[in-house]
């Protein structure tokens, strides 16, 4: 759909400005050098050559997509283990006060009784 509208877009431009659409990856997207290829072939004969860098966008766009469906499990199991992770600091949390005020209390204790005995 969207080269579609880069189709009429870029109609009015010559095949030179197509060219350099095509050749600069990092100042057009994906979806406008496409649309210039496609363009070029319907305008030259040597379509071949259009065909070829068509098929390198194509690769490197299978490429990113792949990697992408690669970290997506990735981040499933991080979001996965983040309540787990909650639940342990909250059982956590009580637990280690009632150990902290368990020493303290024995800690009062031992000084109360060497107060009483001096």
């Amino acid at each position: 759909m969207n080269e579609n509208k880069f189709l009429k877009k870029f109609q009015d431009k010559t095949n030179t400005e197509l060219e350099n659409i095509i050749s600069n990856p990092k100042k057009y997207v994906e979806q406008a050098r496409l649309a210039a290829i496609e363009l070029l072939k319907r305008r030259t004969e040597n379509s071949t050559k259009y065909e070829n860098i068509k098929k390198e966008i194509e690769i490197k766009k299978n490429r990113k997509q792949q990697k992408n469906n690669h970290q997506i499990p990735k981040l499933k199991a991080k979001h996965a283990l983040s309540p787990f992770k909650w639940i342990l600091i909250i059982l956590f949390f009580p637990i280690s006060l009632i150990f902290v005020g368990y020493y303290n209390q024995k800690r009062n204790k031992k000084t109360y009784w060497n107060q009483e005995k001096k």
